[in-house]
C-alpha cells in the first residue's frame, strides 16, 4: 500500500493455444435482456511471483511484453523503460526495458496535460535507449513518484500507448514443447527476440486493448528492483486504473473485476500459471460455492446526476466484525459447507476472539482488501485477545518466528475465519439469500447471520521457508488502526471487486486457468472458430457452443414391453431425449444456442428423416433439449443397461463444469455416466444460482 505520492517527485512461429482463445463471455446484467445479450468480460491467467501475483500486459505497437504486479492497495500502473536506471532488468521477467522508440503508438504526456500528482520538468533530460541506437530526448515531462510501506519507491514520468492484459508467450511455448518455463528452447526465443515485438498478435485479447496512461519508470529501489514483475499495475477504486478506463471505453460491460489466486511451490521467469483474472464481470465456472458479498465501506453511492458512485476512499475496503478460530482444517473445498446452521460455535469446537475492539480495529483507513500485499495485516488492539484464542486452540502461544511443523502438525493448526459485515442489511436485501448459503456467517453470530465469513486455512497463512526448514506465521497484530487482507488470505477464493455495486464478492474456487482454457480450445477448435480467427485476425462472431450430448431417456425407456405380446421380431415406437448444457454462448451474429442445437445431431446413431422430426429447445436455465422419434424391436426391449467404466468414453461422461451464466442468473451442470450402449447416460442435472444475490433488485 503505498503511504505517500511525492507531487514534486513472427516471423518466429508459436503455439496458438490460449493466445487464439476468446476471451469475451456475455455476463447477465440484471438490469435488462438487452445489456445481458451485449455484456463481455475478458478472462486472462495470473503468475505466481515472490509472494505476488502478476499478469502479463502488452504494451505499444507492435506490443511489448510486460509483468505487472496485480495490486488493489495502490492506484498507479508503471514499468521500466528505456533510460530507467539500475531498475532490475537481470531480475525480471523481461531482460529489456519498453522501448518507446520501437513503438508507433506512445506518446508523453505535454506539461499542459499533467495530470495533479505529477509536476512538469521541462528540462529533464531522460535518456531512451533503442537497440542498437542510443539518443537523448529534451521533451518536457510530466514526474510522479511512488512509496510503498515495506520501503520500495520508484519515480516515473507520464506516458501513454496501446496496453492490453493477455497471455505468457513462454507459458504457451512451454506447454506446446511440454518444457519449463526455463528451458533452453525459451531462452532462445527470448535471444531471438526480447521484446516479444514478433510474437503473433492475439487478436481476442487485443480486442480490448486502449490508450491507456502509465508511468514509464526512471528509477526503481527496494524490492522493484529485485521482484520477478518489471512493474506494478494499481487495481484500486482509482480512475486511473484499467479495470475503470475499460469500461469508460465500453471494451467490457462492467465496472468491476476478480481475482482468483492460487498458490504455487516454485516461481519462474517463464511465469508459473497460479490464479486468473476477469475484467469487467464474473466467471464462476471453476466456483466451489456461491458468490457472497461482503459491504464495501468506502462505497457512497451515485448521486443525481452521476455517472459513477463516489468514495470516501480510494480503497477497497470492508469491516472486520469478529474473528473465529476453527480448529484443525475442516473441509472447505467441497460443496457442502463446512459449519452448520444449526450448530453452535460451542458444538464445533469454535473459539472466537472476545473483547474486540471494532472502532479502532476499523479505524483510519479500514480493513483495505489488498492484492499486492503479500501478508495480513491486524489491529495491535486485538494481540491480546487473540493471542489468548491461539493458546486455548492450539495450547501454544503465538509467534510470528519460525516454528519446525510437520504436516501433521501444520494441519491441526487452526483455519481463521473473519466475519465481514455484508453488503445488504435491510430484509427486502438479504431477502433471497439463505442464512444457511456456504460462506455466511450462520448461527455463528445468529444476529448476524448474513455477514460473509472468509475462511483461510493453516497452509495459507503459515509459509515454508526452505532456508530454514520451518514455518513462518504471516498474520502479523501489529497494526496502530485499521488493517490489511493480504494475497495469504485471498488465497483460494475468487474475490470481486464491485465498483458499481459497492460490494466485495468472495466465492471457494479452483482458481485453474489451464482447466478453463483446455476445455475451451477444444470447443472453439470443434466450432471452427480457431480457423476462421487464424485467416482474419479480427473478433469474429461465435456461434453458441454446446457440451457433450448425454441420453436423458432411452428409447427402452420410453416405449411399454408388454405391449410386445409375445412377439420378439416386432417394433416398438418410441422416443430418445438427449440434452446438452451451454458451455459458452454465442457473441453478436453468432448462432444461437438452438440454432446450433437444430444444426447438429445430438444422437449419435441419429439418421436425417429422425432429425428432421425432433423437437429442440434451451431453457433459461442453460441445458438444451432434443427429443428424437425412434423405433426398438421387442427383444431389445427387455434388455437392461449396465454400467462401463472402462470404455473409451468414460472421460467425456466423468462430472462436467457449470455451464455458462443465463439470463436467469443460473447456470447447470450435466452430470453423466458410460453405459455399455456406448452412450453417456445422464444422471443428475445440477442447476445452481451464478452467484448469490446477482439479480436482486438491488444489484
Amino acid at each position: 500500500i503505498p503511504f505517500s505520492t511525492d507531487f514534486a517527485e513472427l516471423q518466429t512461429e508459436t503455439r496458438r493455444s490460449s493466445n487464439k482463445i476468446l476471451n469475451r463471455r456475455r455476463l447477465q446484467n440484471p438490469q435488462s435482456d438487452a445489456n445481458i445479450m451485449n455484456s463481455f468480460h475478458q478472462v486472462v491467467p495470473l503468475s505466481l511471483g515472490f509472494g505476488t501475483h502478476f499478469a502479463t500486459v502488452w504494451v505499444g505497437t507492435p506490443p511489448q511484453r510486460k509483468s505487472v504486479i496485480i495490486d488493489t492497495g495502490s492506484h498507479f500502473t508503471a514499468f521500466p523503460c528505456a533510460g530507467c536506471q539500475n531498475c532490475g532488468s537481470d531480475h525480471h521477467t523481461s531482460p529489456r526495458y519498453f522501448q518507446p522508440s520501437l513503438s508507433e503508438t506512445f506518446t508523453t504526456v505535454g506539461c499542459d496535460d499533467c495530470a495533479s500528482y505529477t509536476q512538469c520538468e521541462k528540462k529533464r533530460t531522460i535518456p531512451e535507449f533503442e537497440i542498437g541506437n542510443v539518443y537523448k530526448s529534451n521533451v518536457p515531462k510530466c514526474i510522479f513518484s511512488q512509496s510503498y510501506t515495506e520501503g520500495s519507491s520508484w519515480s516515473a514520468y507520464q506516458a501513454k500507448d496501446m496496453f492490453y492484459v493477455g497471455n505468457s508467450p513462454e507459458l504457451d511455448l512451454a506447454s506446446d514443447a511440454h518444457a519449463p518455463p526455463d528451458s533452453e528452447e525459451l531462452h532462445t526465443q527470448m535471444e531471438v527476440d526480447p521484446l516479444n515485438t514478433q510474437m503473433e498478435v492475439d487478436p481476442l485479447n487485443l480486442g480490448f486493448g486502449i490508450p491507456f496512461m502509465f508511468g514509464c519508470q526512471l528509477s526503481q529501489s527496494g524490492l522493484f528492483v529485485t521482484q520477478l514483475e518489471d512493474g506494478i499495475m494499481g487495481m484500486s477504486a482509482s480512475e486511473s486504473t484499467l479495470a475503470k478506463e475499460m469500461y469508460e471505453k465500453q471494451k467490457v460491460s462492467h465496472n468491476m473485476f476478480t481475482l482468483c489466486f492460487r498458490n504455487e511451490l516454485a516461481v519462474s521467469k517463464g511465469g508459473m500459471s497460479a490464479g486468473i483474472m476477469t475484467i469487467g464481470g464474473v466467471d464462476n465456472r471453476l466456483n466451489l460455492s456461491p458468490m457472497v458479498y461482503a459491504k464495501d465501506i468506502a462505497y457512497k453511492g451515485k448521486e443525481h446526476g452521476q455517472l459513477s458512485a463516489s468514495r470516501k476512499t480510494q480503497w477497497y475496503t470492508v469491516r472486520l466484525k469478529n474473528i473465529f478460530m476453527f480448529p484443525g482444517n475442516p473441509s472447505i473445498t467441497s460443496d457442502k459447507h463446512p459449519l452448520s446452521y444449526s450448530q453452535t460455535a460451542e458444538e464445533l469446537g469454535i473459539v472466537r476472539v472476545e473483547n474486540l475492539d471494532l472502532e479502532r480495529m476499523n479505524a483510519g483507513k479500514g480493513i483495505i482488501v489488498d492484492s499486492g500485499t503479500t501478508d495480513t495485516y491486524l489491529s495491535s488492539s486485538m494481540a491480546d485477545e487473540f493471542y489468548t484464542a491461539w493458546r486455548k486452540v492450539t495450547g501454544m502461544e503465538y509467534s510470528n518466528s519460525a516454528i519446525p511443523l510437520t504436516t501433521e502438525q501444520l494441519r491441526s493448526l487452526p483455519t481463521l475465519l473473519f466475519q465481514l459485515q455484508a453488503h445488504g442489511t435491510s430484509d427486502e436485501e438479504l431477502l433471497d439469500v439463505s442464512a444457511e448459503t456456504p460462506g455466511l456467517v450462520g448461527n455463528l453470530d445468529p444476529s448476524n447471520s448474513h455477514d460473509v465469513l472468509l475462511a483461510v486455512p493453516s497452509d495459507h497463512y503459515m509459509e515454508f521457508s526452505p532456508m530454514q526448514n520451518a514455518y513462518i506465521s504471516r498474520i502479523y497484530v501489529t497494526e496502530n488502526t485499521g488493517g490489511v487482507l493480504g494475497a495469504n488470505v485471498l488465497q483460494g477464493h475468487d474475490v470481486l471487486f464491485d465498483w458499481e455495486n459497492g460490494r466485495i464478492g468472495i466465492a471457494r474456487s479452483l482458481c485453474e486457468y489451464e482447466t478453463i482454457m483446455v476445455e475451451k480450445e477444444h470447443e472453439l477448435e470443434q466450432s471452427g472458430y480457431l480457423d476462421r480467427a487464424d485467416k482474419d485476425e479480427t473478433a469474429l462472431p461465435v456461434d453458441c457452443i454446446l457440451s457433450d450430448a448425454s441420453l436423458s431417456t432411452s428409447c427402452l425407456e420410453s416405449v411399454d414391453s408388454q405391449q410386445c405380446n409375445h412377439e420378439p421380431n416386432s417394433k416398438l415406437a418410441g422416443f430418445e431425449v438427449w440434452k446438452r448444457v451451454v458451455r459458452f454462448p454465442s457473441s453478436l451474429g453468432g448462432l444461437e444456442c438452438e440454432e446450433v442445437a437444430r444444426r447438429i445431431s445430438f444422437s449419435p446413431n441419429n439418421n436425417i428423416d429422425n432429425v428432421k422430426q425432433s423437437h429442440i429447445g434451451c431453457n433459461i436455465f442453460g441445458v438444451c433439449q432434443e427429443e428424437i422419434p425412434c423405433s426398438i424391436s421387442c427383444d431389445e426391449a427387455n434388455r437392461v443397461y449396465q454400467a462401463d467404466l472402462s470404455g473409451s468414453i468414460v472421460d467425456k461422461c466423468g462430472d462436467q463444469f457449470f455451464g455458462a451464466c443465463q439470463t436467469s442468473c443460473t447456470q447447470s451442470r450435466l452430470t453423466s455416466i458410460p453405459m455399455d450402449d456406448g452412450n453417456c447416460h445422464e444422471e443428475q442435472v445440477t442447476t445452481r444460482p451464478c452467484h448469490v444475490g446477482a439479480c436482486s433488485r438491488n444489484s
